[in-house]
């Protein structure tokens, strides 16, 4: 099993969002959620995706840098989020595994 990271500004409604994606998935990903301040002390060799809230998105570059170049780093649209639409960021994260043959 894959494991998704997401990362947000407190942990509370991006955890709400994990299980939403972990649900939709129904066992295929295992979703993850932590606050920025905390994030990379989480950081596993099997994360390959880490996608971040819309209120931090001006943050995706710096978690870019952190993380390296051989992981996926994306902002999760601010409808999707605010719905907590669980099977519409698995689609986003489905996407992404193609794409880079991960899949």
């Amino acid at each position: 099993m894959e494991t998704i990271m997401l990362v947000c500004n407190g942990g509370m409604s991006t955890s709400i969002m994990a299980k939403q994606v972990r649900d939709a998935s129904e066992g295929r990903y295992d979703v993850v959620a932590y606050p920025e301040s905390v994030y990379p002390a989480h950081l596993t060799d099997d994360i390959k995706v880490i996608l971040v809230a819309p209120q931090i998105r001006f943050m995706v570059d710096d978690i870019q840098k952190v993380v390296g170049p051989e992981r996926v780093v994306k902002s999760i649209d601010m409808q999707t989020y605010g719905l907590m639409n669980g099977g519409k960021v698995l689609k986003m994260i489905d996407k992404i595994y193609k794409e880079h043959g991960w899949a």
